[in-house]
């Protein structure tokens, strides 16, 4: 092969004898390329791997774990696809016995998950939902039993305490009855500020009708009607009253 203007460098950057660095993009591609699975129907509905095995985990037909890692796993959708065989051992057995005896046959779909659909998939994410729910209540349950221990165990409040208690507890209450006052107050404030805008703005149109004059206020005047307060209406009221007398 000849290179016609190739020009050789005096030195070569370190970084490209790396195979990491030079191999940068593919490893990026590849990474953004199998995209998170995050529901069922992504997961039935992906496109099978053009290049054949997976070299991650070796060129083996078969990849198992326990069906206990799965049901533990925070991503199941990951174990459904990266794993053939799930194996179930004697903690995953109670675990099946405990939330579903005998509704589902899980050894027959377990032993080959390449050839479960839709049904057998959401079989087993229901096992892992209903054994996972059903934990999570026993630590709730065992946690407000403990908090009731620790209230049992606490000495009986004095007098002194229980009138502090009751004296927050007013004090919370009345605070709560203030706000409540503010709040309408300044509602019923606003309402009367709209009546009495409208009151003055039906006067300038009796008193423009009663004077044969045409109604001429436009859409910024109206606007501006709108948005005032009383204070600032009545000026404005006024100055157009002197407006018309000086006419």
């Amino acid at each position: 092969m000849v290179c016609q203007g190739y020009k050789a460098p005096d030195t070569i950057d370190p970084k490209l004898l790396d195979p990491k660095f030079a191999l940068e993009e593919v490893e990026e591609e590849k990474a953004t390329s199998g995209d998170k699975i995050s529901s069922l129907k992504r997961l039935l509905t992906e496109k099978k791997n053009r290049s054949g095995y997976d070299f991650e985990k070796g060129q083996t037909m078969n990849h198992s774990c326990d069906l206990m890692e799965f049901i533990n796993a925070g991503d199941p959708y990951e174990f459904l696809k990266g794993f053939n065989i799930f194996t179930i051992g004697p903690e995953a057995q109670a675990a099946i016995d405990k939330v579903m005896k005998g509704k589902i046959d899980f050894k027959t779909i377990c032993d080959d998950l390449k050839v479960c659909g839709r049904k057998e998939f959401s079989d087993l994410l229901r096992l892992r939902l209903l054994f996972n729910a059903s934990i999570s209540n026993e630590n709730r349950i065992a946690n407000e039993k403990k908090r009731a221990d620790i209230e049992a165990a606490k000495p009986p409040k004095t007098e002194e305490e229980l009138e502090a208690e009751v004296d927050k507890e007013l004090e919370q209450t009345m605070q709560k009855f203030e706000k409540m006052k503010k709040r309408a107050a300044k509602k019923q404030r606003e309402i009367e500020a709209k009546q009495e805008i409208r009151k003055k703005m039906s006067v300038i149109a009796a008193s423009t009708i009663n004077n044969d004059d045409e109604m001429t206020l436009d859409a910024k005047t109206w606007d501006k009607l709108k948005a005032i307060d009383i204070d600032e209406a009545d000026k404005y009221i006024e100055t157009s009253s002197e407006d018309e007398d000086s006419e």
